[in-house]
């Protein structure tokens, strides 16, 4: 079984997989975003504010390219090599804050800094805590968790949560998406499944983190 790294959107006919979409390849090394990951003081600030299916700091799903541009500046990194998608990375010295564009509109954001949290603490460091979140697994090389918030907008991973090696680093990391959508291309899934692969931890087995 080999691991993909392109950044196609799935097809329900290709039957490839793993597919563990590029966008979230990338090194999950130490960096922090100017402006949006620097300096939250007291209660959650909007800087760090995360809206499930709506915002994250400054930037809204929905929004227009020039739009986020204003926002946020220059991206560290641009990849429009798709038709219709534009991918926006913001890198930092900790955290990456990754941006997907769909027909010149912001569609999805993926960020792994535990720094964003909803109004009431949601955040990375608490995707294992919080009751609202819908547990799935996939066992591909290690288990692989997605944590779905209740009502949608909002979804969790710990990709390699059992993995001693360092070839296949745990990684945790969230995307924030419209409601009534599943993440589109910033999420990790096996092509040609339904649900992408993922069962419910029910149906899964016990699989300790």
């Amino acid at each position: 079984m080999r691991k993909q790294t392109t950044t196609k959107p799935a097809k329900n006919n290709d039957r490839r997989m793993p597919l563990l979409a590029s966008l979230i390849v990338f090194s999950w090394t130490s960096f922090t975003l100017t402006g949006m990951i620097a300096g939250a003081s007291g209660a959650q600030d909007e800087a760090h504010l995360v809206v499930p299916g709506k915002s994250i700091g400054k930037i809204t799903l929905g929004m227009t390219e020039h739009s986020l541009l204003d926002a946020m500046g220059k991206p560290t990194t641009t990849d429009k090599s798709m038709p219709d998608f534009a991918v926006y990375t913001y890198k930092g010295t900790k955290h990456d804050l990754i941006v997907l564009l769909n027909k010149g509109k912001v569609q999805e954001v993926n960020f792994d800094s535990p720094s964003f949290k909803t109004k009431d603490g949601l955040s990375i460091s608490r995707m294992w805590k919080d009751k609202r979140l819908k547990r799935s697994l996939i066992q591909w090389r290690h288990a692989n968790y997605r944590f779905e918030l209740e009502g949608g907008g909002l979804t969790f991973y710990n990709l390699n949560a059992d993995s001693p090696d360092p070839e296949y680093p745990q990684t945790k990391f969230a995307v924030l998406h419209p409601r009534n959508a599943k993440p589109l291309r910033l999420g990790w899934g096996l092509e040609g499944e339904p649900d992408g692969g993922w069962k419910t931890e029910s149906d899964s087995g016990d699989v300790a983190q």
